[in-house]
This record gives C-alpha cells, structure tokens and sequence, in this order.
C-alpha cells in the first residue's frame, strides 16, 4: 500500500509541475489514525482544519506573486 501511495503522489506532483498557478500539498501529515473520521476513511475535523490552513497559505503565497509581478 506504502508503495501504491508514493507512485501516486509522485504522478500527482509531476502532474502540478506542469501548471505554475498549481501547488502541491502532500498528505503526509494527515496519516494520523486516531484524527479520522468515524468512517476510518475520511479526515477528521482537526485533519480539514489542517489541510484548509495549507491551503489558505499557498493562496495567499499566489496572490502576493500575482501582485508582485504586476
């Protein structure tokens, strides 16, 4: 499974690299059993409070180039 995950996030990060307005987020941080959901399956709480916080911060990092290239 190990392996299954890196190939995939590998294709996915040559994928973003072929965009400039994409950005990569790896999900490493979120292999967190205990912080899933109920279901065992999907983030829990704490997880998409994470995840929305590296977002939030690769937006803003895109907005500030945008600004400053203008």
């Amino acid at each position: 499974m190990e392996l299954h995950k890196l190939r995939l996030d590998r294709m996915l990060q040559r994928w973003i690299d072929q965009d400039a307005a994409a950005r990569y987020i790896s999900l490493d941080w979120a292999a967190k059993p205990r912080e899933m959901a109920r279901d065992r399956f999907h983030p829990g709480a704490q997880q998409y409070r994470r995840w929305a916080e590296l977002v939030s911060e690769q937006i803003v990092d895109l907005l500030v180039k945008e600004r400053v290239f203008k």
